[in-house]
């Protein structure tokens, strides 16, 4: 895996992404 200062940046941009994805899914799931 790289370990560049690009690529890290990359991944917790992903991460944060996918995480609010989830939160925002379920509170969706949830007003419907």
């Amino acid at each position: 895996m790289a370990n560049h200062k690009s690529s890290k940046k990359r991944i917790r941009q992903t991460v944060t992404k996918r995480a609010h994805n989830r939160l925002f899914h379920k509170t969706a799931r949830n007003a419907v």
